[in-house]
């Protein structure tokens, strides 16, 4: 089948097959790269975002704490003032930091740490609460220390070892989240150097097969062109493909085929040829031999026409003598035919002349 491919169809599917490979290798690559990046982007914006807002909780709960200590030790109203407002701004932001985790987090386990935090949070406000109530406005020192002591310190201790176990769970993930996207990244480089591999042994082994494929054939064709021009034509030539190099070959088989009739044409003629030199030679000896006969008849021939031309000569001369005396012989037959004339008028005359008597 393949090797009855034309050649430009052959190298068409080898370059198709080329691109088809550098399209999937590429494609697999961008696929693991986007899988890189959809890691990195939960990395960057989810996972690392919750560990900071984890952390910021765990600072600002901490500075509330210090905040409410604080209050124990001041007695400007200012000062007690800025330390309130300062409460309330930590509050606000631990508000909003529980808001955005709460539309961050989407594990089952980190929910639930989220709700403990809550929980605790809620405790450690209340208990917060009547300390500063007691402190401040009903100004009971020793019932506020109490409750500071037996309540709150140890509510925030629950509160803060909750947001530590949150932002722990956090950075639990962001590890995680960081050995995955190496994972990918290992798993992208070698899938990728895997495939590289594989399309290039695939790229030299079309190769390979598509330059055999042609230059087998083509080889052939110029040994038999070599013999050919050697004179030999007895090469015998097996065309069993029909691309343009089976073509090519099949048409060297013909061409072949075609000067061997004729060879063999023009040795029958030759030979007959040979066959009629050797006719035309004998008959050229018999003719040489004839014109040798013949050039001594002509000898001869030429021998009695000179002996002819003499006697013609003789002939002429004897001719021009017998010609003067038949002129002479006719002068005188004329000069004779007036005599009679005249003799004839005398007997005439001397006819009436008797016949008068």
């Amino acid at each position: 089948m393949f090797k009855n491919m034309k050649i430009g169809v052959r190298l068409g599917l080898g370059f198709a097959l080329v691109v088809v490979v550098v399209v999937t290798v590429a494609t697999i690559g961008i696929t693991r790269m986007n899988g890189m990046n959809t890691v990195t982007v939960k990395i960057i914006n989810k996972d690392w975002v919750q560990a900071q807002l984890a952390n910021e909780i765990v600072d600002t709960a901490n500075d509330n704490a210090k905040a409410n200590l604080e209050l124990f030790l001041v007695t400007d109203k200012a000062a007690i003032a800025k330390l309130l407002e300062r409460i309330d701004g930590n509050k606000k932001k631990v508000t909003d930091d529980i808001a955005q985790l709460e539309d961050l987090i989407y594990l089952a386990e980190g929910k639930a740490k989220l709700a403990a935090i809550k929980d605790a949070r809620k405790a450690n406000a209340a208990s917060f609460a009547r300390v500063s109530k007691l402190l401040l406005d009903d100004g009971n020192r020793e019932a506020a220390t109490a409750i500071m002591v037996n309540e709150s310190i140890p509510a925030l201790a629950v509160y803060s070892a909750a947001v530590n176990d949150l932002a722990k769970f956090q950075k639990t993930i962001v590890d995680n989240s960081g050995k995955d996207a190496e994972q990918t990244y290992e798993a992208a480089r070698d899938m990728m150097i895997t495939l590289s591999i594989a399309a290039a042994l695939l790229s030299l082994g079309v190769a390979f097969w598509i330059t055999i494929s042609i230059t087998r054939p083509l080889n052939i064709a110029v040994g038999v062109a070599n013999q050919l021009a050697e004179g030999d034509l007895t090469v015998k030539i097996d065309a069993t493909s029909r691309d343009e190099t089976g073509m090519l070959l099949f048409a060297m088989k013909n061409m072949v085929e075609k000067l061997s009739a004729i060879i063999t044409e023009v040795r029958g003629a030759a030979d007959n040829l040979s066959s009629a030199s050797e006719e035309v030679s004998a008959t050229a000896q018999s003719m040489s031999q004839a014109s040798s006969e013949q050039a001594a008849s002509v000898e001869e021939t030429s021998a009695s026409i000179e002996q002819m031309s003499a006697s013609i000569n003789q002939n002429t001369e004897n001719a021009k003598i017998t010609d003067g005396m038949a002129a002479k012989a006719s002068k005188e037959a004329t000069e004779g035919g007036a005599a009679v004339k005249q003799t004839v008028a005398a007997m005439q005359q001397i006819a009436k002349k008797i016949g008068i008597i």
